[in-house]
């Protein structure tokens, strides 16, 4: 079983951010490093306390505005709100588009909105 040193040394090593705030994820690097990367257990290893992953990346991300398109059911929508909310907690402003319906939903969650127009039943077919 691998460390988290030795997890962070390895994701280090495939990932890199760009000034842009874009990452380039290296998919070429040897099976070495493929099979190491199969005994990361992600969601054993997620940290739960957004300043403990903060500080653990040596590199700066720039604050991004995000918008996320959602065209479904509240079923459809509801993942969204919770990614939105995640990304918050690092610092981007983040707005989800999705039917009007749905405004009071994402708004209550403290996400911005945007309303599609559309039938959202003729448009989840």
């Amino acid at each position: 079983m691998l460390s988290e040193n030795e997890k962070m040394k390895i994701i280090e090593k495939l990932v890199k951010i760009q000034k842009d705030g874009t990452l380039e994820v290296d998919v070429t690097r040897s099976a070495l490093v493929a099979s190491e990367l199969s005994e990361i257990d992600a969601f054993g290893s997620v940290p739960r306390d957004v300043e403990e992953v903060k500080s653990g990346f040596s590199k700066s991300v720039p604050k991004l505005k995000i918008a996320i398109l959602v065209v479904g059911t509240r079923g459809d929508v509801q993942p969204f709100i919770a990614l939105a909310k995640r990304l918050q907690e690092f610092g981007h402003h983040v707005r989800l588009a999705s039917h009007v319906n749905f405004r009071t939903f994402v708004k209550s969650a403290g996400v911005d909105f945007y309303p599609l127009g559309g039938d959202p039943r003729i448009m989840a077919q």
